[in-house]
């Protein structure tokens, strides 16, 4: 699907005002976040080291490991998701939600 071609249901639209986003600001705490609620499948400690590795070292120029943030009013945390950049394309890796809406909410955002 063409990102023109998304509709935003008025739901979600509603939600949104309610939060914040941000991109990379807290990888460590959306790392947490996924797998509290997924538990660690395949995001374990070696791919975790790897992935804030790259996140943080910043010394690649095509490929990085994204993290993408939604915050409530209060300032928690309420859904994340860690993806990957190659170039133009982002790929979502893994996410989690906290609040029900706000995973639904933080995909509009992308």
């Amino acid at each position: 699907m063409h990102p023109s071609e998304a509709r935003i249901g008025k739901g979600a639209a509603k939600r949104c005002k309610n939060f914040m986003f941000s991109v990379d600001r807290d990888l460590d705490a959306v790392v947490a976040g996924c797998v509290e609620q997924h538990g660690q499948s395949w995001l374990y400690p070696p791919i975790i080291r790897a992935f804030t590795l790259l996140h943080r070292s910043g010394r690649c120029e095509t490929v990085a490991i994204r993290s993408v943030e939604v915050w409530d009013e209060d300032g928690s945390l309420i859904a994340g998701e860690i993806g990957v950049t190659v170039g133009a394309v982002y790929t979502s890796l893994t996410g989690f939600y906290r609040v029900s809406g706000s995973g639904s909410v933080q995909l509009c955002a992308l």
